[in-house]
């Protein structure tokens, strides 16, 4: 597995480059802009209407629904890869 692979509950392999890809496209920023940590409204300047079209894109490619309640955790890479590695369906 490679740094920018990511393991899904043990079995599934996330490529993060293809998340980062989906994230940069939808909040309208370069690839190299988006660090695990940098918040996608307050650090890449991102708009609440872009983060939701991602969210939307997010739930569409890896087969979840996001509960209202969990939206407001999803700020961050990081955030969206422990999210998907907790709630991934197997």
């Amino acid at each position: 597995m490679t740094r920018w692979q990511h393991e899904l509950s043990g079995q599934k392999v996330l490529d993060v480059e293809e998340l980062i890809e989906l994230i940069a496209t939808h909040l309208g920023v370069h690839t190299s802009e988006i660090a695990p940590g940098a918040r996608f409204i307050e650090d890449l300047r991102a708009s609440h209407t872009a983060v939701a079209a991602l969210l939307v894109t997010l739930e569409e490619r890896f087969e979840l629904h996001i509960p209202t309640q969990d939206v407001a955790q999803l700020t961050t890479l990081s955030a969206v890869l422990l999210y998907l590695d907790s709630r991934h369906p197997m």
